[in-house]
């Protein structure tokens, strides 16, 4: 019978884990590995799977040919190609976004970018450059980071593909946008973003994924994706952490 022994150079760690053992970073409960949900967490959140639009990821409730398209991107269609989320945003996984975006969870990051990663495997493999979506510098200096820019730094790590923040500025403040209705929400965000002055030659011809957090009405993200194709991009697709699921769709 031939024994197995870890190599010296995984003993240190086999130790840490030892005395610090992996924990859930949604509720702290112990689990085999570093940066992932426990069985009772993974259970209270709804991870989005097909069948759905094959252009924004909207899940449909019934089976349906493979790249059958939900009524809004029917009626008019995204300026991305692909848009593809983790997790429902519901009672489940909206802790764990919260705690991210305003409660300096910062230590989330890294395996809420898993789950990205995850969902994203038909997305990274078109894309050349990751852009999180930015924040104006009024409330990036009030919160201190950007959660957008923290998950696309670890999908970086994870994949291989490099983050640009250089690229795409917020160059208007606008309205937090948490109670605004659909049209509020376009208008608020219209000529918010720009290309960084000399930044357009990293564009040109180049397929781009944006990274956000949250997907509610696509009115920042289809923002984010017309000011970078005007910039010179080839194609933009969309991961993000979670969607705004309603009964009324997008």
């Amino acid at each position: 019978m031939i024994k197995q022994y870890l190599p010296i150079s995984s003993w240190p760690e086999a130790f840490l884990d030892l005395i610090l053992p992996p924990r859930c970073f949604g509720c702290g409960h112990i689990t085999l590995e570093h940066h992932t949900l426990c069985l009772s967490c993974w259970k209270i959140c709804s991870f989005l799977s097909p069948p759905w639009c094959s252009l924004c990821g909207w899940p449909f409730p019934y089976e349906t040919p493979e790249q059958s398209l939900c009524l809004h991107c029917h009626r008019l269609p995204p300026l991305f190609v692909q848009c593809r989320s983790a997790l429902a945003y519901q009672e489940g996984s909206r802790p764990l976004i919260l705690k991210l975006k305003h409660g300096d969870g910062t230590y989330l990051a890294p395996g809420l970018a898993k789950l990205m990663l995850r969902i994203g495997q038909e997305v990274l493999p078109h894309t050349d450059m990751l852009i999180p979506v930015p924040l104006h510098w009024k409330r990036l200096f009030m919160r201190q980071y950007n959660q957008a820019t923290l998950l696309s730094y670890q999908l970086t790590q994870l994949s291989g593909i490099p983050t640009r923040t250089d690229l795409l500025k917020r160059q208007r403040s606008t309205l937090k946008q948490g109670h605004q209705s659909h049209k509020e929400r376009y208008k608020n965000v219209k000529g918010a973003f720009t290309i960084s002055a000399g930044k357009e030659k990293f564009l040109k011809g180049k397929c781009l994924t944006l990274i956000d957090d949250v997907f509610t009405t696509g009115a920042t993200l289809s923002e984010c994706a017309q000011t970078l194709l005007r910039g010179g991009a080839k194609e933009i697709r969309v991961i993000t952490l979670a969607r705004v699921i309603t009964s009324l769709g997008v």
